[in-house]
C-alpha cells in the first residue's frame, strides 16, 4: 500500500485533483477525513454520535477519535482488496504529528506528500461558489 497525503487550504483543489486521479488509475482510493467524519455523524454510528457531541460543544475532535475513524476506513479497503496492491490518497489526515505517528505505526509511511498552494483571493472565490 502506498499512501499519498494531500495538504492545502479548503478550496485549493485537493478533492478535485484526487477525484481526477481516482478516475484514471486503478486501485487508488480517496479518503477525505472531513467527509468520513460527516458520514459517521449522518449515519449516527457510535463514533459519529461521540463526534457530534464534541462538535456541538464547539470543540475539535481528539486525535484518538480521528485516528479510530480513519483506521476503520483504511481497514475496509484492506479487507475488500485482500493482498492486492493499492494506493490511498488521504485528504485532511493526518493533521498532527501524533496522527502521523499512528498512521505509520498502523499502516505505512506516506509515499508522497502534496501541498496545494493557492492564492487567498482564489480560495475565497472558489469557496464562495460552493
Amino acid at each position: 500500500m502506498r499512501i499519498y497525503l494531500f495538504f492545502g487550504p479548503p478550496g485549493s483543489g485537493k478533492g478535485t485533483q484526487a477525484n481526477l486521479i481516482v478516475q484514471k488509475i486503478k486501485n487508488i482510493f480517496y479518503l477525505s477525513a472531513g467527509d468520513i467524519i460527516r458520514k459517521n455523524i449522518e449515519d449516527r454510528t457510535e463514533i459519529g454520535k461521540i463526534a457530534q457531541n464534541i462538535i456541538n460543544q464547539g470543540l475539535l475532535l481528539s486525535s484518538d477519535i480521528v485516528n479510530q475513524i480513519m483506521k476503520q476506513e483504511i481497514e475496509k479497503i484492506i479487507s475488500f482488496l485482500g493482498n492486492k496492491e493499492f494506493n490511498i490518497i488521504l485528504d485532511g489526515y493526518p493533521r498532527k504529528l501524533d496522527q502521523l505517528d499512528f498512521l505509520i505505526e498502523n499502516f505505512s509511511k506516506p509515499y508522497l506528500v502534496f501541498y496545494f498552494n493557492i492564492e487567498l483571493e482564489k480560495i475565497i472565490q472558489r469557496i464562495s461558489f460552493r
